[in-house]
């Protein structure tokens, strides 16, 4: 389904009172942003001016031309349930428009496996990805496990299914994702609790997914989503139930790993970004703020802010990619510093001039192209590190 540019300007102000989310069509084929990396824990990056601009003057200039046709948010319903319709009945069907012309596999690529289970009286959604291949193995795939963000307060998988069923095929990886309660409703950490609930079902049911997590046991998500998965892979590292079976990945998108209204001394020459890009257009500090009161963390729980953990060691191998101008983009440098003087493995991608999400925005843009190829690489180097004997066996015959 093709979406007019005439559609696009009419549609696009309403996408930005919560999460920046792919619902954007291809306006950008001109657009491309220099990316820098390196591989491991390094990357090359390029550092904002010392003073504190808006984070529009800090935009790649290019960039900042294309979202200037777009015009600024009118009034958004005023109640949560207001938004939420909207969100599901407006900005869902166009993420899904633009992912089935961007992203969508081939039917015969893939299987949809959907199921359900009952937690506190509450029915958790599940879906799984499983590729389909052309040989006949029955070898199982590994497992990677999504969770959408959203903010914990609307929303549902619906709005990165198709994305990942494109990953599921690239990779060949069994994506699996859930729904859980959303705030305010059901405050934190209701949500957390039933991913984790689900979590635990999913590691013993893998065949139901045709995988095997001694293929590769993944935990991922952007922005919200990122900090449940990191969150659970904290909880399963310290949790008997996971003995012999916990996350051996972690693969983060733009995370958001503190408070928004919290920024402790020690760290606070190392969260630039949330001053410099404080203002920032696609996703700012007000508005996480917002959505984290509405989450109901507490401002320093650990398992919300998640870098006031003390204790990182024995976490899985990590990659993180994370946009330039973004506020939340020192976060995720100073997690995988944290888990670089734990002696975790680290890989991180930096997108310089890009906002939050704003590869989702705009797919066709050249940087938008590489953080989806490097998205998928570092899957399958955390798939990788996660069968060290197979990868040694194969090594030796070369």
């Amino acid at each position: 389904m093709k979406i007019s540019k005439a559609r696009y300007i009419r549609h696009c102000s309403s996408l930005f009172f919560l999460q920046a989310y792919p619902i954007l069509p291809p306006l950008c084929k001109f657009l491309v942003i220099a990316k820098k990396s390196a591989p491991m824990t390094t990357t090359t990056r390029k550092e904002l001016p010392p003073h504190d601009h808006v984070a529009w003057e800090q935009l790649d200039h290019e960039f900042g031309k294309l979202l200037a046709q777009i015009p600024r948010t009118g009034p958004q319903p005023a109640h949560l349930n207001g938004r939420r319709w909207h969100f599901e009945n407006e900005l869902v069907p166009q993420a899904r428009a633009i992912q089935i012309q961007f992203f969508l596999p081939k039917d015969e690529e893939y299987e949809i496996r959907d199921f359900s289970i009952p937690v506190d009286g509450y029915d958790i959604a599940i879906r799984g990805i499983v590729p389909v291949t052309n040989d006949d193995s029955d070898e199982p795939f590994p497992l990677m496990v999504w969770i959408f963000g959203a903010g914990g307060v609307s929303g549902s998988y619906d709005i990165d299914d198709l994305y990942l069923r494109r990953n599921a095929v690239d990779t060949k990886v069994s994506v699996v994702m859930m729904n859980y309660r959303l705030a305010p409703e059901n405050p934190f950490p209701t949500g957390l609790n039933d991913c984790y609930n689900a979590l635990k079902w999913i590691a013993e049911h893998t065949s139901l997914f045709s995988a095997s997590i001694d293929r590769g046991f993944i935990m991922t998500g952007m922005c919200f989503g990122a900090n449940l998965a990191t969150a659970l892979a904290f909880r399963a590292r310290d949790d008997p139930f996971f003995e012999g079976r916990r996350p051996t990945g972690l693969g983060l998108q733009a995370p958001l790993l503190l408070h928004p209204e919290l920024c402790p001394e020690k760290y606070e020459s190392e969260l630039k970004s949330r001053v410099t890009h404080k203002t920032a257009r696609l996703m700012n500090m007000e508005r996480l703020a917002k959505l984290a009161t509405l989450y109901g963390a507490p401002l320093e729980h650990p398992e919300f802010s998640i870098i006031l953990n003390e204790d990182y060691t024995n976490l899985p191998p990590t990659y993180v990619q994370v946009c330039g101008a973004d506020p939340l983009r020192d976060e995720g440098r100073l997690l995988i510093k944290l888990l670089n003087q734990s002696g975790v493995e680290t890989k991180i991608d930096e997108y310089p001039g890009l906002p939050h999400a704003g590869n989702r925005f705009f797919p066709e843009a050249q940087i938008s192209k590489d953080w989806h190829n490097d998205w998928e690489e570092g899957i399958q180097w955390l798939v990788k590190l996660a069968r060290p004997e197979e990868n040694k066996t194969s090594d030796e015959s070369l």
